[in-house]
């Protein structure tokens, strides 16, 4: 029993009665400890214990420089990684190397680049897509070249803002063009209750860049236009007055000296003439609807006139009638 002569039993942090630590003195004078331990006999520098199991303690093993400590999730051991997907390098040290898996260039921007998508680089990289420092109230913003914004400046009213076509900037126009190609057209929407809108189409005189010495309004209709083979303007009312016309005073000269009188309602042919080929008028038709109790229905009544010219040594011409009943010709 002589190497019990010194034993030392120390009892500390007692709870409930239970001895948390107990230290028995060696013969050696050194001390060891009971009951307790981690179970592991061998530790590296670095290592770090974890709950392998509700009673047992494993070691994860240190790894390289830079990588972090991860939750497995529940019930699974931790463990370490490095910085993976969007960015590169040790904690401390990280680089963002993309943007949802897409390498963002490492090119060096200057003031004012912002980070755009370069497709056929396949890459995110400084770009001097720069945006208008300054805007005046009803600018608009537009492309004027790749990746370039510029304003285009508000005007006087009744202007409308117009493509230029592709690769041509838009802007202000005092008329409205319809690019060629299929039916376009251009409407005003009816009210919910009234007697309607008035639409008007107005040609001020000496109009700006009309090309026309006056203020006229020049209404077209090509070739092969609906509803007429040909291209017709079709002018429909909903009540009595399909056209009405206002022209100036009738001015009456002296005696013997001609008269002048504005045009009301012109229908031409404006194509020169030929030795042999004469150009009539257009035919300006007038037509209405009569009961024909004969057949007990409506039938249409049409009296048409034309100029027609005659060639000569001093030029001529007739003004000639036309009649047509229920559909007959001329």
């Amino acid at each position: 029993m002589d190497h019990l002569r010194r034993l030392v039993l120390p009892l500390a942090h007692q709870r409930d009665g239970v001895a948390l630590q107990q230290a028995h003195a060696r013969d050696d004078g050194s001390d060891f400890r009971v009951p307790g331990g981690t179970g592991q006999t061998v530790y590296a520098v670095g290592d770090l214990l974890y709950a392998s199991g509700a009673a047992a303690l494993s070691r994860v093993a240190d790894v390289a420089l830079g990588s972090v400590l991860a939750s497995g999730g529940i019930g699974v051991a931790p463990q370490w990684l490095a910085p993976g997907g969007d960015i590169t390098g040790a904690i401390g040290a990280v680089t963002v190397g993309g943007l949802q898996g897409r390498i963002v260039s490492n090119a060096v921007p200057v003031d004012g680049q912002v980070l755009s998508w370069n497709a056929g680089g396949g890459q995110w990289e400084p770009s001097s897509a720069s945006f208008p420092v300054t805007a005046a109230t009803g600018d608009i913003i537009y492309a004027s070249a790749p990746n370039t914004w510029s304003n285009m400046a508000d005007i006087a009213t009744g202007a409308v803002f117009m493509s230029g076509g592709v690769g041509v900037a838009p802007g202000w126009q005092n008329s409205i063009l319809l690019a060629a190609g299929a039916t376009r057209s251009i409407g005003v929407a009816q009210p919910a209750a009234g007697a309607g809108d008035d639409v008007s189409l107005n040609a001020a005189a000496a109009a700006a860049a009309s090309g026309l010495a006056g203020g006229d309004l020049n209404l077209n209709a090509g070739a092969g236009d609906a509803p007429g083979a040909n291209g017709s303007i079709v002018l429909t009312a909903t009540t009595t007055t399909a056209l009405q016309c206002g022209v100036p005073a009738y001015v009456s000269a002296a005696f013997g000296t001609a008269t002048t009188q504005a045009v009301g309602l012109q229908v031409e042919n404006s194509t020169a003439a030929a030795n042999g080929a004469q150009q009539y008028s257009p035919v300006f038709e007038q037509s209405g609807r009569g009961w024909e109790t004969s057949v007990g229905s409506s039938q249409v009544v049409k009296f048409g006139q034309q100029v027609r010219p005659i060639q000569g040594p001093a030029v001529t011409g007739y003004l000639d009638f036309f009649v047509s009943l229920a559909g007959a010709a001329y």
